[in-house]
C-alpha cells in the first residue's frame, strides 16, 4: 500500500502521515512484545498444564508473531520504504504467516471463551479435559494453516514503473478473478471476526450477568463476600474489555478490505489508502491491548509481571560489561582495604 500522487512523488503531508504511523507501530510493538513475553512465561508449559494455559499462551505467541512479522514486512517494507526491500520469496511467506497468526489467534480466543463458559456451568470434577483442549488446539491450528493457503499461492512481487524513471517492487495478491477474491475475503472475515465475536459477545455477556448477579453460596462473612464481589466485578470488566477491544480493533480493516476487494479502483485513492493504513495499525493494537487488560485488571498477573521484568533487568545488568567491571573494581578495592587492615594489625601485634 503506497501513498503517492499522480506524478509518483510523495508529498510532505504524506511523509508526515507515514512517519506518524511508523511511530505508532513502534509504540505498539514496544508494549506488545514485553507484555506478551510475560504472558508466555507465566502460562508456559508445566507439569499440570491446564486448557486455560494452552489457550492464553497460544494467544500470546500469536501476538508476538504478529509484532515480529507485521512491523518489518508490512510497515517498513510497504509503508515507510514504499517498496518491497526483501527477497521475492519472503512476500508470499510473510503474507501467509501473517494471516495464519491472525486466524489462529481468533480461534484461540474463541476456545478460551468456550472453556470459561464450560468451567462456570459445569462442576469442578468434570472440567479436567486437558486432552480435549490439546486436540481442539491442534485442530484449530490445522484449520488456520489450510484456510490461509490461497494467500501463499496468489501473493507475489510485482514491478511498477513510477515517475522519474523509478521502478519499484510491491508485494500484492494477484487473484484470477475479483469475485474469487471477494468471496475469500468474506469467508476470512466470517471465520476470523464474525463467528468469534458472536461467541465472545453472547458467552461473555451471559457469564458476566451470572457472575454479577449470582450471590456466593455458603459464605456468611461480610468481608469475604465483599472481596468475592470485587473479584467478580474485575472478571466482568476483563471480559467486557476483551470483547469490545476485539470488535473495535478489527472492524474498520475488514470493512475497507471488503470494499477494496469489490472495487479495486477505490484502493488507489489517497484517502482510502490512508484509512487502510490506520485501520491496519488499529487491528495491530489488539496485540498490545490483550496483555494490558490482564496487567490492569488482574492483581496477581501484575505482581508476577513486575517480578519477571525485574529479574530480566537484573540479569541484563549482571551480563553488561560495565556493571561487571564496576563490581570487580569494587570487590578489588574492598579486598585491598581488608588486606591493608590485616597487615597493619599484624605489624602492631608483632611490634607489641
Amino acid at each position: 500500500m503506497i501513498i503517492s500522487d499522480s506524478s509518483g512523488a510523495t508529498s510532505n503531508g504524506r511523509l508526515v502521515v507515514q512517519w506518524i504511523l511508523f511511530g505508532l507501530y513502534l509504540l505498539t510493538t514496544a508494549i506488545a512484545v514485553p507484555g506478551n513475553f510475560v504472558m508466555v512465561w507465566q502460562y508456559r508449559p508445566k507439569k499440570t498444564w491446564r486448557n486455560k494455559n494452552i489457550f492464553i499462551s497460544s494467544i500470546a505467541v500469536s501476538d508476538l508473531g504478529l509484532a515480529v512479522v507485521s512491523v518489518p514486512f508490512k510497515v517498513i517494507g510497504q509503508h515507510l520504504y514504499q517498496s518491497w526491500p526483501f527477497f521475492d520469496l519472503l512476500c508470499p511467506f510473510s503474507s501467509y504467516l501473517h494471516l495464519v497468526l491472525v486466524v489462529h489467534r481468533s480461534q484461540s480466543l474463541f476456545l478460551l471463551t468456550v472453556y470459561r463458559h464450560y468451567v462456570i456451568f459445569r462442576s469442578p470434577q468434570k472440567v479436567s479435559l486437558a486432552m480435549h483442549g490439546k486436540i481442539a488446539y491442534i485442530l484449530t491450528l490445522l484449520i488456520s494453516i489450510i484456510v490461509c493457503l490461497p494467500v501463499a499461492i496468489y501473493s507475489r512481487v510485482e514491478h511498477f514503473d513510477m515517475a522519474f524513471q523509478r521502478r519499484i517492487k510491491v508485494c500484492v495478491e494477484e487473484w484470477n478473478s475479483s469475485k474469487t477474491r471477494l468471496y475469500y475475503t468474506i469467508s476470512i472475515m466470517i471465520l476470523q471476526y464474525i463467528i468469534p465475536l458472536l461467541i465472545l459477545s453472547i458467552s461473555n455477556f451471559y457469564i458476566g450477568f451470572l457472575v454479577w448477579v449470582r450471590k456466593p453460596l455458603g459464605e456468611n462473612h461480610p468481608q469475604k463476600i465483599k472481596e468475592m464481589y470485587l473479584a467478580k466485578r474485575r472478571t466482568v470488566k476483563v471480559l467486557i474489555c476483551v470483547a469490545v477491544s476485539y470488535a473495535i480493533s478489527w472492524l474498520p480493516l475488514h470493512v475497507i478490505t471488503i470494499i477494496g476487494s469489490k472495487e479495486q479502483q477505490l484502493m488507489s485513492t489517497e484517502h482510502l489508502q490512508v484509512l487502510w493504513m490506520f485501520s491496519h495499525w488499529l487491528a495491530f493494537t489488539n496485540c498490545a491491548i490483550h496483555p494490558m487488560n490482564y496487567f490492569v485488571m488482574d492483581g496477581e498477573f501484575r505482581k508476577k509481571s513486575k517480578k519477571i521484568l525485574f529479574k530480566c533487568i537484573c540479569f541484563k545488568a549482571r551480563k553488561s560489561p560495565s556493571v561487571t567491571t564496576f563490581l570487580k573494581r569494587g570487590s578489588e578495592n574492598t579486598s585491598s582495604v581488608n588486606t591493608g587492615r590485616s597487615s597493619v594489625r599484624s605489624w602492631k601485634e608483632t611490634k607489641c
